[in-house]
């Protein structure tokens, strides 16, 4: 199956997070996004990826526009074997970033 073509549909930004002063994870203070080639392995099985695509699916259809800003925080998701933390942050909006 090949890869649909999104370039301006859908992107990311990776942040480097330290504990501020609350003891919460947060980018750190003017720091731009982190440079870099990365690669992130997701592991699934048909159950979990059918519940991410209901997931996502149910997020593509909500009414969002009366909050340009809207998103959903999913923090401290793991790695399979507990060594890295990410915090992944949803956000929806009709108008794409510019770069």
């Amino acid at each position: 199956m090949p890869a649909p073509k999104l370039d301006d549909k859908l992107g990311f930004a990776l942040f480097r997070c330290e504990r501020d002063e609350n003891n919460i994870f947060n980018p750190v203070d003017g720091e731009g996004a982190v440079e870099g080639a990365f690669q992130l392995n997701v592991f699934g099985t048909s159950e979990g990826y059918r519940a991410l695509a209901a997931y996502l699916l149910s997020l593509a259809e909500l009414d969002t526009t009366a909050d340009e800003g809207f998103h959903i925080h999913h923090d401290g998701v793991k790695s399979l074997d507990d060594n890295t933390r990410v915090d992944v942050i949803l956000r929806k909006s009709e108008q794409f970033p510019s770069k």
